[in-house]
């Protein structure tokens, strides 16, 4: 029966960042990651799970999220055959978001604009992609979303620790409602090959003016 990748996981963590730190319980999780290591959480209800090679990365456009993507790039790049499908996940909380349904052509335009954002993002991804744009909380949505993962990547940003003690992130939340191992990666990434993604920042499509403001950040700490 086909199992998690580990070993390419933790071969391409110790290229972007200091290393993979796996780790059971969720208070461990939270304490793993405020530092710059690669945190993989494998919950109860994932041990004993088959792989079928389904990828999916939380994506915004952020510094965090570019970082995941690029991580997810490398695994499916070393992983090959053994992954089936890379799904990129755009989480929309706007307001104009849940109106769609009262508007089917602006509706449809919103969606076909994202849609065409997330294929650019991820045209390097040696692998089928599938961009999602589901609707609602981003940590309610890509816990959802990890029923029908094998992995769930995504990208996390270092705060200073008086606004991390006022808020709790997305990849916080998702420590104890994922349903399939959730990966998250500091956003301080080194791409093999000296291309070095600190610092990158890709403009989402609100932030070119088109319709469709506001948006979710999926890999906010």
């Amino acid at each position: 029966m086909p199992e998690l990748p580990i070993d390419v996981i933790a071969e391409v963590a110790r290229a972007h960042t200091a290393g993979l730190v796996a780790v059971p319980a969720a208070k461990l999780a939270r304490k793993a990651l405020d530092e710059q290591f690669t945190v993989l959480i494998v919950p109860p209800a994932a041990v004993d799970r088959p792989w079928h090679g389904r990828l999916g990365v939380g994506y915004d456009g952020s510094r965090g999220a570019e970082a995941a993507l690029a991580f997810a790039r490398d695994i499916a790049e070393k992983a090959g055959e053994q992954i089936a499908r890379v799904d990129i996940a755009y989480v929309d909380d706007s307001a104009s978001a849940a109106c769609e349904s009262q508007d089917g052509v602006i509706g449809s335009r919103r969606a076909a604009m994202f849609e065409w954002w997330l294929r650019e993002r991820s045209g390097e991804v040696p692998a089928p992609v599938r961009p999602v744009r589901p609707i609602g909380d981003a940590a309610d949505e890509l816990a959802e979303l990890s029923r029908e993962l094998d992995l769930l990547v995504i990208g996390s940003h270092r705060r200073h620790r008086f606004w991390r003690a006022l808020s709790t992130s997305v990849s916080q939340e998702l420590i104890d409602t994922t349903r399939c191992p959730l990966l998250v990666v500091p956003p301080t990434v080194n791409r093999p090959g000296g291309d070095d993604r600190r610092g990158y920042r890709a403009a989402s499509p609100r932030e070119h003016g088109r319709p469709g403001h506001g948006g979710t950040s999926a890999a906010k700490r």
